[in-house]
């Protein structure tokens, strides 16, 4: 299998999507964990680092800032993967989010309130209780959309940053998604 490049989306400067819009970063690390950051009043409730564009600034703009100011991390490599609306209209505003696949370098360090962790993929859509995050609906159909992809997780996209074990969650939800180290493709199941 090789990748399709044309499955890749072009980076949007502004879409044709009402606004408001927001940023979000997919940080793999070479062990297969992902990187998240909680919400700041719900220490269990995981997402991807990122965050609203401010007025005119461009997406990867806004996913190099939010990712730097929520991890201390800094975007070495990126690349645009899927482009969709995010959001829970009963807990906060709906965002046309675009995600960047982001190799990164650096040590995490940040005075954000959110808890940054790395974890499972699976966590990225459900807390440990089953109940699913605020982005965990956006999270879904963008891991349906990198499984279409194919072996976009080479190594040159993989982040090799030291694991400090308590920046690495531990816990009992079942991890359902995964990237295949044989063929680098994301997907689902043992």
């Amino acid at each position: 299998m090789t990748f399709d490049d044309s499955k890749i989306i072009e980076p949007m400067d502004f879409p044709d999507r009402p606004a408001p819009y927001a940023t979000s970063a997919l940080i793999i690390h070479e062990s297969g964990l992902m990187l998240s950051v909680s919400r700041k009043y719900d220490f269990e409730d995981m997402g991807l680092p990122g965050g609203k564009l401010d007025p005119g600034e461009p997406f990867a703009d806004a996913c190099v800032r939010e990712t730097l100011e929520e991890t201390g991390l800094t975007v070495v490599m990126m690349r645009s993967v899927f482009a969709d609306y995010c959001g829970n209209p009963v807990k906060h505003v709906v965002h046309w989010n675009q995600t960047f696949l982001c190799k990164m370098v650096g040590t995490l360090n940040t005075t954000e309130k959110g808890r940054v962790a790395w974890i499972n993929p699976t966590r990225l859509i459900m807390k440990p209780n089953g109940e699913y995050n605020s982005f965990g609906d956006y999270n879904l159909r963008l891991f349906n959309r990198l499984m279409t992809l194919g072996p976009i997780f080479t190594p040159e996209w993989l982040s090799v940053i030291e694991l400090d074990p308590s920046k690495v969650e531990r816990h009992t939800v079942t991890n359902e998604y995964q990237i295949n180290r044989g063929t680098s493709c994301f997907c689902k199941g043992g």
